[in-house]
Parts: structure tokens; sequence; C-alpha cells
């Protein structure tokens, strides 16, 4: 074999070497991404189920306290009834005693009793009012719990919908994985170019860049064209100050050689300002 064999052999054997590594590291990163997937599915699945337990909770226990809420009215009411009709007595027993104080005729003993049975109505009367104080203490009690019972609910349907957001994040995380799961698969296949009808753009994996325009759900940033951004490349952007903060995308629509400009999406694409930094995904 000639020196020329030789070095070829050694050439295909580095190549061979080379191409073994790079499947290996594809392999092994696809697989900490499905493991991702796969785990950030189930988060979501027990705190949906966790909330939606929570809100039941929450409407049965202020329906309970609804109804207690109505009996405790009905026997208010039902007091204030009694309470006008001791009242009502009490006036006839006055307007007889004023009828026997005027004719003088019926005797002292007789003065002396309405005397005792006014003083017993007024008792009553007294007793009453104690009891509808009681009554509406308890009540003003029971619209306080209901208050704070309300103020849980909502705080539950709150948690809820921040678990919904958190659940459409964790599916765009997830398609953005999906996503470059294909592009490795292409490339393990020998593919220059993303597989067709994928929707991937390719932009350089290095690319960075800075909102320099936000207008509504509209932003220009820089660079363009001239650090290979192409119209339909969807690009993440984040917030490093005060603390890192990933806001959502920005997918271009329109390119020239030093800027571009696309269409803001993500949950928090209405705080997406000038200054803050875009990357590819």
């Amino acid at each position: 074999m000639t020196v020329l064999g030789k070095i070829l052999v050694f050439v295909n054997l580095v190549f061979s070497l080379v191409a073994a590594g790079l499947i290996v590291m594809v392999f092994s990163t696809r697989t900490n991404w499905n493991a991702a997937h796969t785990k950030l599915t189930a988060q979501y699945a027990a705190l949906g189920a966790s909330s939606q337990a929570d809100v039941q909770a929450a409407k049965e226990e202020t329906a309970a306290k609804d109804k207690l809420y109505q009996a405790e009215v009905q026997k208010s009411r039902a007091v204030e009834a009694q309470l006008t009709s001791a009242t009502n007595d009490t006036k006839a027993a006055r307007d007889e005693l004023a009828t026997l104080r005027q004719a003088q005729g019926s005797g002292q003993a007789n003065l002396i009793a309405m005397t005792e049975e006014l003083k017993r109505r007024n008792d009553e009367v007294t007793n009453e009012q104690r009891l509808r104080a009681e009554l509406e203490k308890r009540v003003s009690q029971i619209d306080t719990q209901l208050e704070q019972e309300r103020a849980n609910k909502v705080k539950f349907e709150l948690q809820w919908k921040e678990a919904v957001a958190r659940n459409t994040e964790f599916q765009q995380e997830t398609e953005r994985l999906k996503r470059e799961i294909l592009q490795l698969r292409a490339l393990l296949n020998g593919a220059t170019t993303p597989p067709a009808g994928s929707g991937i753009v390719s932009t350089p994996e290095n690319l960075q860049g800075t909102i320099t325009l936000v207008k509504g759900n509209l932003a220009e940033i820089t660079p363009g064209s001239d650090a290979g951004i192409t119209v339909g490349a969807k690009l993440t952007v984040y917030r490093f100050t005060p603390q890192p903060d990933f806001l959502g995308y920005i997918e271009i629509t329109a390119v020239e050689p030093h800027r571009a400009a696309g269409r803001l999406s993500g949950n928090k694409w209405s705080q997406i300002k000038v200054g803050d930094k875009i990357k590819a995904n």
C-alpha cells in the first residue's frame, strides 16, 4: 500500500470517529429534551388538577355559606315581625292605659295591672331588640366570612389562570423543542437545510440583537440580513435586568441589511420594550 493510500485510510478513520461522536451527542441531546418535555407535561397536569379541586371546594363552601346566610336572614325577618307585633301590642296597651286613666272609674287595681302589663310588654320589646342585635351581629359575621370566601374564590381563579398561562408557555417551549429535534434529525440524516414542511427558517445559532422600536404588537430590531436574519425567522426576546426573564417571540416579516421588523407574540409580548435582547431559538 502506498503512502497516499495509508493517508487516505487514516483520514477516513478520523472522519468516521468524528461522525460517531456527533451521532452520540445528538442522541443524548434528544433524549434529555424528551425527558424534560415529559416532566413539564406531568407538572402541568398535576397543577391543573390541584387548581380545579381548590376552585370546586371554594365554590361548594361559598354555596354552604350562602345557605347559612339566607337562613339567618329568615330568622332576622321573623324576629323583626315579632318585634313589630310586640310594639303594636305595647301601643295598644298604652292606649288602654290612657283610656283607663281618662275613665278614672276602673280602680287602682286595674291601673296597677295595666302598668304591670305595660312593663311586661316593654320587657318583651327590650328582649326582642336584644335578640335582633345579636342576629344582626351574626349576620355581619357571616357577611365577613362570605367576603373572605369570595376573595379566596377569586384567588383560586387567578391561580388557575396563571396555571393555564404557564401551560401555554410550556406548550410553546415544547413546540420549539420539537422544531429543534426535527433540525437535529435532519442534520443526523445528512440534510443541510431544514426538512420540507417543518416550518423552520434557519438562522445563525449565535445570533444576538436588540429591540430598537416597539409599536403595538410590531417591533423593529437590529441587525438585519447582514447577520443572516431572513423573513419567517422566529427569534426569542429576553430581558436580562434586573433578572433574566423570557418575554416572548418576534416573527420576522421584513428584512433590510442592517435592521428587520416583525410581529410580537407570547404571553408577555405587551411587556417588550426598547432595549430588550433577541437571539435565535
